[in-house]
């Protein structure tokens, strides 16, 4: 019954500039670099694109099923499992060639970030691995594991000197990075932690029980629920997010999110869901602005933003999408 079967989007500000094939699998992640969209696959490759003339400029083969990157000027760090099941973290530095392999995980690494000088692994053994960077070395040394998660550690990020983690256990931890302790457990979802977005002193998560959720600081320092979209009843008075939509139809689950800014600047979440969409909410008034549509069974599972009002989506099918704010 969609109405739109022959357009990508139903936003009108919005349109569809290329796809891009070339991944034989999944894309777990999709960072942008200056002009050069880098994407990591379970097809054990990291491709790099030209964002300029939309093509595949190089591809690396990484040794296993790709679940994780990030780049943090002059490493290109992946999230690696390989043939024997092992959860590595790879490393190259892009200006010497020099490259690094921290062993320690079991299984896939879902998650990369990196703090303080400190870069943090999380994995399916339900583990969080700190790694401290060695000035002297130009490379990275086992620190510490962190174990509070009960199951897999699906999503981190750093803000500060604070580390948020979301877990397959449904629990959203808010770690200090100068005691490496706890300093708060949040049960945020009823399964999954999918991703978790920091935006002007506000965490936002979303999860596989399709509920996207607004936490803000306290008094004391700790998270607290400001709203829950699509459930009005959450919403707190003195919250500016403000429920939205709420008569549209409810999802099983959220995939991945994602901020970025449309051409007049603004701010606008993009959240990927299990009903082949993207849709579009104004931050921080959580308002529908459009959707965006992929083929049946296609399902978006990462994205990322770029310049002058452009952002990626890496999808199951393998391809790179890219997008583009009017």
């Amino acid at each position: 019954n969609c109405p739109y079967l022959h357009e990508f989007t139903s936003a009108p500000d919005l349109e569809m500039m290329a796809v891009l094939p070339g991944h034989e699998d999944v894309i777990t992640e999709v960072v942008v670099v200056g002009s050069e969209i880098y994407t990591a696959s379970k097809d054990g490759t990291v491709k790099v694109w030209d964002s300029v003339n939309a093509e595949c400029t190089r591809s690396v083969p990484v040794g296993g099923e790709a679940h994780s990157m990030l780049i943090e000027a002059p490493f290109l760090i992946v999230g690696v499992k390989d043939a024997n099941d092992q959860g590595l973290v790879k490393i190259w530095n892009m200006q010497s060639g020099v490259e690094q392999e921290l062993a320690g995980h079991q299984g896939e690494v879902y998650a990369l970030a990196v703090g303080n000088k400190m870069l943090f692994s999380g994995a399916q053994d339900h583990t969080i691995r700190v790694h401290v960077f060695d000035e002297a070395a130009q490379g990275f040394a086992y620190s510490t594991s962190l174990n509070n998660h009960t199951k897999s550690v699906l999503v981190l990020v750093v803000n500060g000197n604070l580390l948020f983690s979301g877990g397959g256990d449904g629990r959203i931890l808010m770690w200090s990075l100068d005691q490496g302790v706890v300093l708060q457990e949040v049960p945020a979802h009823v399964t999954l932690v999918t991703q978790l977005v920091y935006w002007e002193n506000h965490l936002l998560s979303c999860g596989m029980d399709g509920a996207l959720k607004v936490w803000g600081p306290s008094g004391t320092g700790q998270l607290e629920l400001l709203t829950t979209h699509p459930d009005p009843n959450a919403s707190s008075p003195s919250s500016p997010f403000k429920q939205a939509g709420a008569g549209s139809r409810e999802v099983d689950s959220f995939i991945t999110m994602c901020g970025c800014t449309d051409a007049n600047n603004r701010a606008v979440l993009l959240l990927a869901t299990n009903d082949n969409k993207v849709r579009c909410l104004d931050l921080p008034s959580l308002t529908p602005r459009g959707e965006l549509f992929f083929p049946r069974e296609t399902h978006v599972r990462s994205m990322t933003f770029g310049p002058s009002g452009l952002f990626f989506t890496g999808d199951s099918d393998g391809n790179l999408m890219v997008w583009r704010w009017t």
